[in-house]
């Protein structure tokens, strides 16, 4: 469509989700199941990520 490839011009996503993470902590849980949706569909690969939400998802809270 209109000639450009999808999901090819992301190079930066790793970065803004992690800065989105330190913006918006209460947004954790969303944005790791976005990284985890990205991975399962083959589009980028956030498997790296797995042990780290782990070790986020149980830090408490301000």
């Amino acid at each position: 469509m209109w000639g450009l490839t999808m999901f090819t011009d992301l190079p930066c996503v790793g970065a803004q989700l992690r800065e989105a993470l330190d913006v918006h902590p209460s947004a954790t849980p969303a944005l790791f199941a976005f990284a985890d949706r990205l991975t399962g569909a083959g589009i980028l690969d956030f498997s790296g990520w797995a042990g780290w939400s782990d070790r986020v998802s149980d830090r408490p809270g301000p």
